[in-house]
């Protein structure tokens, strides 16, 4: 397995783990458009035979960014990748003098909970009634200098 920045030969893998992973998975032009942006950070993970196995997308805004999507595909979880592609992302933000991250996931995604915690991030807040289905979000952040 190894990280490798996105490149855009790999949009329509991408479109394909959204609607692998993800209930309310972005819709081809999302995906498009934030693949587009100079200012996302974007890494995805390849196995042995270069196939997408996951990905994530963060957006930099100045000194903070935001961890919009990250995720691996079902088979291939509990194998280190998310918090290996966590990692390369948040490293990256770093070199570009990233200060903030944030994220908000599902209240009821223990392991992305854990994903986090265990790379520092702390929980800021819940936003009540969050995504569509009116489930709850956690607020997560990471300050750079407990990096």
């Amino acid at each position: 397995m190894q990280i490798i920045d996105y490149k855009s030969k790999y949009l329509e893998d991408l479109c394909f783990l959204e609607k692998t992973c993800f209930c309310d998975y972005w819709k081809h032009d999302m995906i498009f458009e934030e693949t587009e942006s100079p200012f996302n950070v974007i890494k995805l993970a390849l196995d042995d035979s270069k196939e997408v196995i996951g990905y994530i997308i963060v957006k930099r805004v100045f000194e903070e960014a935001e961890i919009l999507r990250l995720c691996v595909l079902p088979q291939n979880r509990r194998e280190g990748i998310a918090e290996k592609l966590l990692k390369s992302a948040i490293n990256e933000c770093l070199k570009k003098d990233v200060v903030r991250f944030f994220l908000e996931v599902r209240i009821s995604n223990i392991a992305a909970s854990s994903l986090y915690k265990k790379a520092g991030f702390q929980l800021l807040d819940i936003r009540k009634k969050y995504y569509s289905n009116n489930e709850d979000a956690a607020v997560y952040f990471l300050d750079a200098k407990t990096v």
